[in-house]
């Protein structure tokens, strides 16, 4: 094998084994710009915590958190109504981010 191919297939090896898979993660910014349409205390509560990830992406646990927290905050607050459209179709987005992290090879 030539020292190109070489060169090649271990940098392929090398992202396979130690870059993060961030496909199925969803950005923090994402998160927060979302939690803004929002002014309980749950939802400040979780900005903060968001805030205090230091990766750009939230991982498996933080994003299975967030998700119970948010279905905490519409049982108490009501979800009845637009208003909190945008609230579900992120627990929905996070509840996906979940099952595929869960599942995926690592």
């Amino acid at each position: 094998m030539k020292t190109s191919h070489l060169l090649i297939v271990n940098t392929q090896i090398y992202k396979l084994l130690f870059l993060k898979n961030t496909d199925s993660k969803m950005k923090k910014n994402r998160i927060i710009k979302t939690l803004k349409l929002y002014g309980f205390v749950e939802v400040s509560e979780l900005t903060h915590y968001i805030n205090s990830i230091e990766e750009d992406y939230i991982g498996y646990w933080d994003a299975k958190f967030v998700c119970d927290r948010l279905c905490y905050c519409l049982e108490r607050h009501g979800s009845e109504g637009d208003f909190f459209i945008p609230l579900k179709s992120l627990i929905s987005e996070l509840n996906s981010s979940i099952l595929i992290d869960k599942f995926s090879v690592r």
